[in-house]
């Protein structure tokens, strides 16, 4: 007879994401510890890492983590790498791994993988809605309203149809700007890592393009989506070269990672109208300084890091797993490993 496999969560999900965990297999036995998670980080935040109430946390917090094979994790419990003597897979609740080295997760030598798309199609459906706020005007609406102005004589664009969407990084969330696109009646280019020259009419674009034809996507687009992960290769990928590639009509869309944008050339560009606008979710340094000059920019929309915000994350992370976990039981590779993540 097969051995159950305890599956530990340390955050907390409704009881029917238990029970889809749960649905996965009789085998299945969920550890929900993320009170314990909790109590033990607000203690040790507060100091009382001497208190019999921690050292009783501490230690039942321990037993489940020893317990489990699997682990679902958002914020790691302190020395985790020391505590999960038996865990053999875990699945982070995040997409980026850009700050994985960093973590105490790294240093357990076990499998990890990502929750690559589960907030694909909001965080595509954001970058169509930053499109749509610059091309219908509506800062300019605004202003208006806020005037009390009526004036009848403003101009909105015609809107996307047939013009031209550039898409750097082809993974879930640039394959759901695509969709989305397509829908708008626009032309659509995109770069992929795994692309070794171009071409036409594939996965879902117009054009694709491999990495080191980038400026070619950039002078042809009327609007640019970062979608890529941070990595060494990526960061810094827009520069003040690659900001002069680009149609001073166009405007640009960060949802992946400050870092790949030189935030002082694109402060530059905005400034001197060689850039029509841009529409940042994620900045170099958040929470983004009060002094940046990208607050007060009128060509800029700013959203703090909530473009995948959604009520539905948590569930959607379970669902990603539970997937996995079916993998997981009956022997297969698991999808989203990060030690393979080529996704772009």
């Amino acid at each position: 007879m097969r051995r159950q496999v305890a599956v530990a969560l340390t955050y907390a999900v409704e009881e029917r994401d238990l029970e889809r965990l749960r649905r996965v297999s009789p085998l299945v036995r969920v550890l929900p510890v993320a009170h314990l998670a909790r109590q033990e980080y607000v203690l040790h935040s507060e100091g009382k890492e001497s208190s019999e109430e921690y050292r009783r946390v501490k230690a039942e917090l321990d037993a489940a983590l020893a317990q489990a094979e699997v682990l679902l994790l958002w914020r790691e419990p302190r020395n985790l790498a020391q505590r999960i003597p038996n865990v053999k897979w875990i699945q982070l609740m995040g997409v980026g791994v850009d700050s994985l080295p960093n973590r105490e997760v790294a240093r357990a030598s076990v499998i990890i993988t990502h929750a690559a798309g589960n907030t694909s199609r909001q965080m595509a459906e954001y970058v169509l809605g930053s499109m749509l706020y610059f091309v219908k005007r509506v800062p300019e609406l605004r202003e208006q309203q806020r005037r009390h102005q009526w004036d009848r004589r403003t101009m909105v664009h015609s809107g996307l149809a047939e013009r031209t969407m550039g898409i750097v990084g082809l993974g879930h969330i640039g394959s759901e700007v695509a969709h989305l696109a397509r829908g708008f009646d626009m032309r659509v280019l995109a770069t992929r890592r795994s692309a070794q020259a171009r071409r036409e009419g594939e996965q879902g674009v117009d054009l694709l393009y491999p990495p080191h034809e980038l400026d070619h996507l950039l002078a042809a687009s009327d609007f640019v989506a970062l979608t890529l992960p941070l990595t060494p290769e990526t960061e810094g990928i827009i520069n003040e070269q690659r900001l002069r590639v680009m149609k001073p009509t166009a405007y640009l869309i960060n949802v992946s990672r400050g870092r790949l944008i030189d935030e002082p050339a694109l402060i530059a560009a905005l400034k001197e109208g060689r850039l029509a606008g841009a529409a940042l979710d994620v900045f170099q340094k958040e929470p983004l300084p009060p002094e940046s000059e990208l607050w007060d920019l009128p060509t800029v929309l700013i959203s703090p890091h909530v473009a995948g915000n959604v009520d539905t994350w948590a569930h959607g992370c379970v669902e990603v797993m539970a997937k996995n976990l079916e993998r997981y039981l009956s022997g297969k590779p698991l999808e989203n490993m990060v030690t393979a993540e080529r996704g772009y």
